[in-house]
């Protein structure tokens, strides 16, 4: 086993990308959350302002929530 040595320049780059790892993770998947609550309540206004009330609208929104999830997380699948 090998001592950490702080005062080695990419020893010590290496800790605070690991340290800030986390952080990133957790940005990304409230950032993915955030936009894809905003497309499904745009699609949920744009059913309440339709004049013809859809039959199967909520299908949409299924469709949006389930794609919505598997695009915006790629990027924190691919840190992990």
């Amino acid at each position: 086993m090998s001592l950490v040595n702080i005062l080695e320049p990419i020893q010590i780059s290496c800790l605070i990308v690991g340290a800030m790892m986390p952080y990133a993770f957790s940005a990304f998947t409230m950032k993915s959350v955030g936009e894809a609550a905003e497309k499904m309540c745009n699609e949920i206004k744009r059913q309440f302002q339709c004049e013809v009330k859809e039959k199967d609208g909520y299908e949409k929104c299924i469709k949006i929530a389930t794609q919505e999830s598997l695009r915006e997380m790629i990027t924190p699948g691919i840190m992990v």
